[in-house]
């Protein structure tokens, strides 16, 4: 396969040369094998010719050992480093085109818009790695408004900006209670909302009924996701990323039925009746609004939200079946550690009730 290796000392540069399959092969050094032979930088005519023969021995070395020098790849040339703001630029990018919600892109854009506005000129301009983590911190200390602000937009932050804010400071903080309705407030609530906020009123029998997220599936509902009493979400419009089809109970069906016949048509939503979608903050506006009615009225607590629905649901079907993996499908979580920790959050399972629900050998 190769011939025999010969030293060549022209007048200029000294070499090994072989043959390897019928193609000559020159060796002025030993990068090839990642060694640090060069003759041609020897300082006498002995020394360059012990390099020379310790150059042929290598390679004669490597091509006993079956080394190829026609599938040898020359090192990939170093790529340019990015600049810190075409960085963030990149990953946003990225973010934007995978199949994340709405409200996460949304939080995506705005705080890497926010982050380029507070970096300095120099700073844009190196690389990720030069930052220092005094100014992530000094930026993160803007969102103190409250820890769970500030936790949010350091997680938000770390999807931009990689392994860079693992020295910035954590904050405890408590997850937002949405506390649940007894059956004579949930009652009286729905009679209100129904009475002065109909649509206020769908989207609550939604989350009850329907174990739909308020924002993230009620209000992006369709005629076309409503066939014969049930509801067909596809997997990029629902938070679990899977096929959702939820059955529609009478009693939301009766209320859902005059949205359902007021759509223009099948792409229609149904909470306005045409192809024009009702915008992020509308039923937060609304139920803000009704909110402060009805405790004027002594008919809802300070904690109990639009989602005490869906988790008032929740822990009644749970009380009903005690099965676990009936309202993992019921609440469209993506797996069930989510409905665990969803149950647990609700005050329904504990710690050792989880233990105990281990499987035994």
């Amino acid at each position: 396969m190769f011939t025999e290796l010969e030293i060549k000392s022209p007048e200029s540069r000294a070499y090994v040369e072989y043959y390897f399959d019928g193609i000559r092969q020159r060796e002025y050094n030993a990068k090839r094998l990642e060694l640090r032979i060069f003759p041609n930088k020897a300082k006498s005519q002995s020394e360059k010719n012990k390099l020379l023969s310790k150059l042929k021995f290598e390679f004669h070395k490597a091509l006993e050992k079956g080394w190829n020098p026609l599938s040898f790849e020359k090192p990939a040339e170093k790529k340019a480093v990015l600049s810190l703001e075409n960085s963030v630029k990149e990953i946003l990018k990225s973010k934007l085109n995978e199949n994340y919600s709405r409200s996460y892109k949304k939080d995506l854009v705005a705080l890497s818009g926010k982050f380029l506005q507070f970096l300095t000129s120099a700073e844009k301009k190196c690389s990720v790695d030069k930052l220092e983590t005094s100014r992530v911190i000094e930026f993160l200390e803007q969102f103190n408004s409250s820890n769970r602000n500030y936790m949010n937009k350091r997680q938000t932050l770390n999807v931009l900006l990689p392994n860079t804010i693992s020295r910035t400071p954590r904050k405890k903080c408590n997850e937002q209670l949405h506390e649940i309705y007894t059956k004579e407030e949930m009652k009286e609530v729905l009679a209100f909302l129904k009475k002065h906020y109909p649509k206020l009123h769908l989207l609550s029998l939604l989350a009850y009924g329907c174990f739909l997220r308020p924002h993230e599936e009620s209000r992006l509902l369709q005629k076309r996701h409503i066939k014969e009493h049930k509801i067909y979400l596809s997997g990029n419009e629902n938070k679990g990323k899977k096929i959702r089809v939820v059955d529609i109970p009478n009693y939301v069906y009766e209320a859902l039925l005059p949205f359902i016949e007021n759509c223009e048509n099948d792409n229609s939503y149904i909470f306005t009746g045409t192809n024009w979608l009702i915008n992020d903050d509308y039923f937060k506006t609304m139920w803000s609004r009704a909110k402060n009615k009805m405790k004027a009225k002594s008919l809802i607590k300070e904690n109990q939200t639009l989602y005490s629905f869906r988790h008032s649901a929740s822990v009644n079907v749970y009380k009903k079946i005690k099965d676990i993996y009936i309202l993992q499908k019921l609440l469209g979580h993506s797996s069930i550690i989510v409905t665990m920790k969803y149950l647990r959050g609700l005050g329904e399972v504990n710690s050792e009730e989880l233990r105990d629900a281990l499987p035994e050998l």
